[in-house]
């Protein structure tokens, strides 16, 4: 008898335990179906009707806003820097240019001064062997003049003693004085020629 109550008793218990491990297993698929249409209707909901997604999509586009002026500042920012240091460099050109355009000015003017230069010692050492070459030519012309002078002296003397022997042997005078009376004798004898006819 007792054996056959407990064995029910266990049954019972069996199947109150089969019910109600039943009754969960439908509890719980009922849940889900629930919250998956609460979610269904959630997301069903137009964008305008839900104020999350409006003030998601608000901040988005302020922080988007916000990145972008930021952005331009920073790249205004940079492009100035790049123009002023254009600027700059424009200017180290042109600075630049003008040193080496002097340099290259003073580099003309220094080679034609030295040209000069040396085209002035080219032209005091040609003057010195000039002056050099006359001093020669003048002594050379002195030791000549003197030469001359003395081949000229012994002549003079030879001469000089040849006249004197002449003189020596004639007289100039008395040549001459004869000669005279000769041309005076034949004058007149011309003359007397001439007027003896018209006397007759």
């Amino acid at each position: 008898m007792y054996t056959h109550t407990h064995m029910n008793s266990s049954r019972y218990s069996m199947m109150d335990l089969n019910t109600y491990t039943n009754g969960q297993q439908q509890v719980v698929p009922q849940q889900q179906q629930q919250m998956a249409q609460q979610s269904f209707l959630f997301f069903g909901q137009s964008i305008t009707d839900s104020p999350f997604v409006s003030q998601a999509s608000a901040s988005v586009s302020g922080l988007d806003t916000n990145l972008l002026r930021a952005e331009l500042i920073k790249e205004k920012a940079l492009r100035q820097k790049v123009e002023q240091e254009l600027e700059q460099h424009k200017r180290m050109v042109t600075d630049l240019t003008s040193r080496v355009q002097y340099a290259y000015f003073m580099m003309i003017q220094m080679q034609e001064a030295h040209r000069l230069n040396n085209s002035n010692q080219m032209q005091m050492l040609e003057n010195a062997q000039l002056k050099e070459k006359i001093e020669c030519l003048q002594k050379e012309n002195e030791r000549l003049s003197k030469e001359l002078e003395d081949e000229r002296m012994p002549r003079l003397d030879q001469e000089g003693s040849s006249d004197d022997k002449d003189q020596d042997g004639f007289d100039v005078d008395k040549i001459y004085s004869t000669k005279n009376e000769l041309l005076l004798m034949a004058l007149n004898y011309d003359l007397t020629s001439r007027h003896t006819p018209t006397s007759s």
